[in-house]
């Protein structure tokens, strides 16, 4: 019997096996404890200013640096002043990622872009082109796996969805957009969904995974117990804050 795909089965750390702020999200060190622990790493890449794909969540950088500003207006050169909540680790770049993981557990990117342009997304190619570990891509934005199903289809790649709510929406707004954002799945043909935990009862996710047989992830996981609840709705979880032998 073949065996699945490491995204199918393999839990996937969120952000590395981060630990507030003494093992940061997306730090080198965060990578470290996965690649110990032998964990897939989940990661977010935003393309700077001057072209370079950065490893950071927010859009901004003052949750995990303490400064003002968008953290797509810094270069290259602006990481190294900067440090992830006033410690010893910094906003690393994706090579450096690469070169500190080198293909001993998978990598699961995330792709932050607003609207495909090519530009992003041919940057972060470009690092991953000699890289020799195994990759997946996923992205919130359809346009961005329409790229990659285009000009690197070597890539497995993965829609990310949820409820789409904010301050300013209810439940039923929110699902309304849940459900026109995965409107795009005929048209992008994901390799899998990456989906909220909290939706994967969805008659529309449930659609997908049993009868069109898309696989999906459920994100972000945070206990046992949780795991153990959504264990027939997903093939794998994307996790944090608890221990997976």
């Amino acid at each position: 019997m073949k065996e699945k795909a490491w995204w199918r089965s393999r839990p996937i750390a969120h952000r590395g096996l981060h630990s507030g702020r003494e093992v940061p999200e997306n730090s080198l060190l965060a990578f470290e404890r996965a690649i110990a622990a032998g964990h897939p790493i989940e990661l977010d890449v935003i393309v700077l200013k001057d072209g370079t794909p950065a490893v950071f969540h927010d859009e901004d950088l003052l949750r995990l640096t303490g400064v003002l500003g968008l953290t797509r207006s810094l270069t290259k050169a602006h990481l190294k002043l900067l440090r992830i909540y006033g410690g010893d680790q910094r906003i690393p770049t994706l090579k450096e990622v690469c070169e500190l993981v080198q293909g001993r557990v998978p990598l699961m990117i995330e792709i932050k872009c607003d609207k495909a342009t090519g530009r992003d997304e041919a940057a972060i190619v470009q690092v991953l082109k000699d890289y020799q570990g195994e990759v997946a891509i996923q992205s919130f934005n359809p346009y961005v796996i329409l790229w990659f199903k285009k000009h690197a289809k070597h890539f497995t790649c993965g829609l990310l969805s949820y409820d789409y709510r904010d301050s300013e929406s209810n439940l039923s707004e929110g699902k309304k957009i849940f459900l026109r954002h995965l409107a795009f799945v005929p048209l992008v043909r994901p390799d899998f969904l990456s989906i909220d935990h909290e939706y994967l009862r969805s008659k529309a996710v449930s659609f997908y995974r049993d009868w069109v047989k898309i696989p999906v992830i459920s994100w972000t996981v945070r206990s046992q117990a949780r795991r153990a609840e959504i264990a027939q709705l997903c093939e794998n979880i994307i996790f944090e804050g608890f221990s997976i032998s």
